[in-house]
């Protein structure tokens, strides 16, 4: 043993000079890979090795530069790292690696290489030396980047690169005070912030492929269901809306190729058998316009025959061509069936209430899930819609995606179907039925034509309330706003004003009630073999306000299948300045503005509305 460390010793200070370990050291050294290491146990290391292995080890050992039982290869692949800067990437022998390791530790086989070559250099340093090594490892290239294939991403793998910024230092220039200045960017070579650039442009581009995973991915819209006041029923509220999404669509319409509307839809009914599932949407779908805001003006043009969309709810974000069944204008109801599959059941009607609670769904241009709550406000139609709507106090934006989609309970059921057109509101449930069975049974969806704009004395304030209980000894009803020119009910003498109390012996008290009534109605008619065009024959109880008496009057109504268009009494210059009035303040409230700036604006608008009128009509 004492002549093995003799002859070891006189292998390093014979065969390695001081001056070659310097100049070795000084060379820039790139991040050495961590090699594979295998440690001999102390057993195995007191065992002397056979003395013809010695004595042959210790010459290849004198050989190569000292290092022991290192066959040629790994003598060449030393030799290699040496010219490279020292780098040791080559797999050299295990116990080559174990006796390096041992030395520079003292003995030590199972420190760290890095560790080693440190205490290698504290120990063999000699004057000025460190001093000069770390100069020259300050003076490393200016840019510092990752390599080319972690910046960059090529096409997808099974296992991505992670995402590696490139960083941009300034190099430190030697000799100046105080030292570490930096260099400005503007001094550094042009192919440095070419590459800079190029590599932050990749990592940008793998960012945005990221950023599009659905664990990564962030939606341009938040729901409700992370406000406060849903803390205490967050879960069971999000288990709700999570289960009535899965029917909830986005449907799309095109003309000749080009993009005609985008709304939402869901499923009413599928054919577990046949895969075909039926949709019901707004009819706006196929709508090509509807400038005018007054539903009651029959503006609106549709294109049945336009092709339509179905986006299914699948991983791959597949579409699936829609047929349409039927569509009704005045409803605005569209029934179309496309083949998909559906892993839910379709969820039940269930009848609106007001002051119910509700949930609005819909899908948004992405796809992603619009939610919103609301309660069921006791307001009716203005004079702008028809009389089959009801609204929601909820604070979604007009989203014309979003028509056509379910608004729902607490407990999931579907208790209508949005219309957000110029405001929230949505088609009760009971129409939706009422349409669905009459479209299966008659191929059509009859209607009474009655000509009349109509609000309900239940929502008014109840100081109003008391004071047409006052006058007029009427506690409910429907007040007419206004009555189209030319109809049966302007012959018979209803004027604005007047009250209708009743409808074939039903009282009446909003304008939900009167429109359940007349699909009764045109129901019934249509069983005793009447047909589409033939007329009704319907009592109705009136109050007239200016007579101050109430009468019974036969209404004999035509039965339609189409839109109800209205049309106002224009010779009657104060009839035409309250329907003005009434819209405005109708649009006023809607802004939110105070009752004093309401007030203000509204005497301006009666001022010019008046003045417009009698220039124009008289």
């Amino acid at each position: 043993m004492p002549r093995e460390e003799e002859e070891e010793g006189k292998g390093e200070s014979g065969s390695r000079s001081s001056g070659a370990m310097r100049s070795r050291r000084r060379t820039p050294a790139a991040t050495p890979t961590s090699p594979t290491v295998t440690t001999r146990s102390r057993a195995s290391q007191s065992e002397p090795p056979p003395p013809s292995t010695t004595l042959k080890g210790r010459k290849r050992s004198r050989a190569s530069g000292g290092c022991e039982d290192e066959p040629p290869t790994a003598s060449k692949g030393r030799k290699r790292s040496m010219a490279s800067g020292g780098r040791e990437d080559e797999p050299p022998s295990t116990a080559s690696k174990g006796r390096k390791r041992s030395r520079a530790s003292g003995g030590r086989e199972d420190e760290p290489p890095s560790t080693a070559s440190k205490a290698r250099k504290r120990s063999r340093a000699s004057g000025g030396h460190e001093d000069d090594e770390t100069a020259e490892q300050e003076a490393s290239p200016a840019l510092v980047s990752p390599p080319a294939e972690h910046a960059s991403s090529g096409d997808s793998s099974a296992v991505s690169s992670p995402l590696c910024w490139p960083v941009l230092p300034g190099a430190v220039i030697r000799g100046q005070d105080p030292p570490g200045h930096v260099e400005p960017v503007m001094k550094m070579k042009p192919g440095i912030l070419d590459a800079y650039d190029r590599l932050t442009w990749k990592c940008n581009e793998k960012k945005g492929r990221q950023m599009k995973l659905a664990t990564l991915y962030a939606p341009e819209s938040v729901s409700c269901l992370v406000n406060e006041e849903f803390i205490p029923t967050r879960e069971s509220a999000t288990k709700t809306v999570l289960k009535a999404a899965k029917v909830v669509m986005s449907l799309s319409s095109y003309v000749d190729g080009v993009l005609l509307n985008q709304t939402s839809g869901f499923v009413i009914n599928w054919d577990r058998e046949s895969k075909i599932g039926t949709i019901l949407t707004s009819a706006l779908i196929i709508c090509s316009k509807h400038s005018s805001r007054d539903e009651w003006s029959g503006t609106r043009k549709y294109i049945p025959e336009a092709e339509v969309r179905v986006h299914l709810l699948d991983k791959d974000d597949s579409v699936a061509v829609a047929n349409l069944i039927h569509f009704d204008k005045n409803y605005s109801l569209a029934v179309f069936k496309a083949v998909m599959n559906l892993s839910t059941e379709v969820h039940p009607f269930c009848d609106a209430k007001f002051g119910q609670e509700v949930f609005v769904l819909g899908r948004d241009k992405n796809l992603d899930l619009n939610i919103d709550h609301g309660l069921v406000p006791y307001k009716g139609p203005t004079t702008f819609e028809r009389n089959h709507y009801m609204f929601i106090n909820c604070a979604l934006k007009r989203n014309e995606c979003g028509n056509g989609g379910p608004v729902i309970d607490l407990n999931g059921e579907v208790v209508g179907m949005v219309i957000n057109i110029w405001r929230m509101g949505f088609i009760p449930s009971s129409f939706i039925i009422k349409c669905l069975h009459m479209l299966s049974k008659f191929n059509c969806v009859p209607r009474l034509h009655i000509g009349m704009k109509l609000s309900s004395i239940k929502f008014l304030d109840p100081i109003r309330v008391e004071r047409i209980s006052r006058k007029c000894n009427v506690d409910s009803g429907l007040i007419v706003k206004a009555v189209s020119h030319g109809s049966i009910t302007e012959e018979l003498g209803v004027r604005p004003g007047d009250i209708i109390q009743s409808m074939n012996g039903e009282c009446i008290t909003t304008t939900v009630e009167l429109e359940n009534l007349l699909m009764r109605i045109c129901e019934n008619h249509l069983d005793q073999g009447c047909h589409i065009g033939s007329s009704v024959d319907i009592q109705v109880g009136i109050f007239h306000i200016r007579q101050g008496s109430s009468c019974s009057t036969s209404l004999k109504l035509p039965l339609s299948d189409d839109v109800e268009m209205f049309v106002f009494t224009l010779c009657l210059k104060e009839t035409v300045i309250q329907v003005f009035m009434t819209q405005w303040h109708t649009a006023l409230d809607d802004i939110g503005l105070p009752r004093i700036q309401v007030a203000c604006v509204g005497e301006m608008i009666f001022v010019a509305a008046r003045a417009i009128v009698l220039a124009i009509f008289i």
